[in-house]
């Protein structure tokens, strides 16, 4: 009896989606958050790099500017193969009513390599109906997503819409 009781575990948890959490953050927040999924979710993380600098002022005006004119900055290659996970967690801050312009670009250049999504963001105000829609024109109809302003992000550990976005992805993952 024990025997089936381990093997039947085992089988489980064989059978249990592998979940990544990418993600782009120039101020931390959207960093924050992922974080937090990866840990509750036992996911792994990657963060999206490019070369520019986006610090400071200037680099805050740049950033929205890439992002209303919806440009693709150079970014590095994922150090993650994507095909051994089955659902993608995208994280972006919002920038001028659009995801970041390097979340911009990982999803163009990976679009067809998504078996399921999940996106999150992090905004100063408002813009994330916007760009969840274009980033679903480019990843798909996301499992659930999660919007938290500043003041949400400060208090993450805790958020009741967190834990709802976390346990649609624990079912999402045991499908």
């Amino acid at each position: 009896m024990k025997k089936r009781m381990k093997k039947g575990v085992i089988n489980h948890l064989a059978r249990r989606k592998k979940i990544l959490i990418v993600y782009y953050s120039r101020t931390g927040n959207t960093e924050k958050v992922a974080s937090v999924l990866a840990k509750h979710l036992n996911a792994k993380k990657e963060k999206i790099l490019d070369s520019e600098n986006r610090g400071g002022f200037r680099g805050y005006l740049k950033s929205g500017a890439e992002a209303a004119w919806k440009s693709l900055p150079a970014i590095q290659l994922s150090r993650k193969k994507l095909e051994n996970y089955d659902i993608i967690v995208i994280g972006t801050p919002v920038w001028s009513w659009n995801m970041a312009s390097p979340v911009r670009t990982y999803l163009t250049m990976n679009k067809f390599k998504f078996k399921q999504t999940a996106f999150f963001c992090t905004m100063g105000g408002s813009g994330s109906k916007m760009a969840f829609n274009s980033m679903q024109k480019l990843a798909g109809k996301p499992i659930s997503t999660l919007e938290l302003n500043a003041k949400e992000v400060s208090k993450i550990n805790h958020s009741a819409k967190l834990k709802e976005f976390i346990q649609k992805l624990k079912k999402a993952r045991e499908v």
